[in-house]
């Protein structure tokens, strides 16, 4: 897992999806989450990543979540089939948590047709190639979701 190792008081702060001051190092620089239970899969997705997005990572949901409740996340992408759990826990507590952010995860799979559970997000099949992940990452921070759920918690 990344953490912010800076003393608090020389970070910018920013808003939390609780309401609470929020501390990162680069608040210019979109904040992504990759879950995943491989490591070196998360150090390869960090340094491919990490030139153009500040990236958090995740080797279980709890370690996600705690991310998620703690930080500002503007984008996740979580692996489907992960150590004793499932991507769609992850997409349930999100859904319950940070409903808007749902408009900016995505899932990886190896599965040709995997089940996601009547969640309607995008899924990138593994291997994933760097650039599709990059694509996907434009498109889900480009994306702000309908008017509709505007009201919905923080994104």
């Amino acid at each position: 897992m990344q953490a912010d190792n800076q003393n608090p008081e020389q970070i910018p702060c920013s808003e939390s999806p609780d309401g609470q001051a929020a501390h990162h190092t680069d608040p210019t620089r979109p904040r992504i989450l990759m879950v995943d239970d491989d490591e070196m899969l998360l150090e390869f997705y960090e340094a491919a990543l990490s030139g153009e997005y500040e990236v958090l990572t995740a080797d279980d949901i709890g370690t996600a979540q705690q991310l998620l409740e703690g930080q500002r996340v503007d984008a996740v992408a979580c692996d489907l089939h992960l150590n004793g759990a499932s991507g769609l826990d992850l997409l349930g507590w999100i859904a319950a948590h940070r409903p808007r952010l749902l408009y900016h995860t995505t899932i990886l799979s190896g599965d040709p047709a995997p089940r996601l559970d009547g969640f309607r997000v995008r899924v990138l099949g593994k291997p994933v190639d760097i650039a599709h992940l990059q694509q996907a990452f434009a498109a889900l921070l480009g994306y702000q979701g309908d008017a509709n759920h505007a009201s919905e918690g923080a994104s």
